[in-house]
């Protein structure tokens, strides 16, 4: 990314806990509905809207 400068902007650390904010909430929707996130989510930007995907696991409750 450029700034209006014209200089290279570095925004690797705010991508990075941009995914960790997303990974969270993806995480609290799943234990919403008795999921868990069973893997790395990955992102990205296309046009205005972010989407964010991960494998999810039904939690099997042991008697």
């Amino acid at each position: 990314m450029l700034d209006r400068a014209g200089h290279t902007v570095d925004l690797s650390d705010a991508d990075a806990r941009f995914r960790q904010w997303m990974h969270d909430n993806l995480s609290h929707a799943a234990d919403h509905f008795g999921l868990t996130v069973a893997g790395q989510a990955s992102g990205g930007v296309e046009g205005k809207q972010w989407t964010l995907a991960a494998p999810l696991r039904k939690l099997v409750e042991t008697l």
